[in-house]
């Protein structure tokens, strides 16, 4: 499953008292490696003819981001390599089905073919400006990349961080590989400086559509890609320090009259490893 995300525009306006602090910008080097542990789980339950299902999922990751190289200009060349994978889904009937990247004995048959060809080795390039906009995505191998293209979630602006400082960013959404149409949808990611110190700063982040798709499949596949959570960013050490990004998304009459969905998620992720410097050991 792919998705486009095209940064476009950054617009600030800020109030109260300047920080002590520079401009953030995202701090990278050649060769560094940065580890993200992250657990990823939803839940939908549909409703249809008296009957609800429910179906739910656990996908834990230990993702890491490798600085290739950095040009002149400050743009690094990441790449993304899930190192573990670990997943518990539960279907409509009650069905576990299991998947370790460590143990085959233990995972489902078709999760396994599914999922290993995405484990121990880069799925997914970027070239990234150091203030958070991706120039350049690409996906390597035969697997698609099913994460979002930026890094870090969210972009910086060229302002003193401070509190109740607002920026935004305009960008498109592709509604193709989920839906097999070539539609995008216009995006518009919001984001405010909840609390900031000399270490860290607190960035609360909403995501909303220009124009929300009327299609109802349309609205339900999208859905995930318009999170509300926060991000916490290292101001010393130029990184993300974590995130936690949560969506909630309802159609009613989904399936005719009476029918409802209801589709919730929760993705939180944490440096693990800040900073493996691999070019500085040679």
């Amino acid at each position: 499953m792919g998705i486009r995300l095209a940064a476009t525009a950054c617009v600030f306006a800020a109030v109260g008292p300047a920080s002590a602090q520079g401009v953030f910008k995202f701090h990278l080097n050649a060769g560094d490696k940065l580890q993200y542990q992250s657990q990823f789980e939803y839940r939908v339950e549909t409703k249809a003819e008296g009957a609800t299902q429910i179906s739910t999922s656990k996908l834990g990751q230990l993702r890491e981001w490798h600085v290739v190289g950095v040009d002149k200009l400050g743009v690094a060349t990441l790449e993304l390599t899930v190192l573990r994978m670990g997943m518990e889904r539960t279907d409509p009937d009650g069905k576990k089905l299991l998947y370790d990247s460590g143990s085959k004995e233990t995972s489902d048959e078709q999760l396994w073919k599914q999922l290993s060809k995405a484990v121990g080795k880069p799925i997914l390039r970027v070239q990234m400006a150091a203030n958070g906009v991706v120039k350049e995505s690409k996906n390597l191998g035969e697997v698609k990349s099913v994460f979002q293209e930026l890094p870090f979630q969210i972009t910086v602006p060229d302002e003193y961080p401070r509190v109740g400082l607002k920026w935004q960013r305009e960008f498109a959404i592709s509604a193709e590989a989920m839906l097999g149409k070539g539609d995008a949808y216009k995006a518009l990611q919001v984001c405010e400086v909840a609390t900031v110190n000399d270490e860290r700063m607190l960035v609360r982040a909403t995501t909303k559509f220009e124009k929300p798709p009327t299609d109802v499949g349309a609205k339900i596949a999208l859905a995930q890609f318009a999170p509300t959570g926060t991000v916490t960013l290292d101001l010393r050490g130029g990184v993300m320090l974590e995130s936690d990004m949560s969506v909630r998304a309802e159609a009613a009459d989904f399936d005719g009259p009476g029918t409802n969905y209801i589709y919730s998620s929760r993705c939180v992720e944490k440096l693990v490893d800040k900073r493996v410097e691999a070019a500085r050991k040679e």
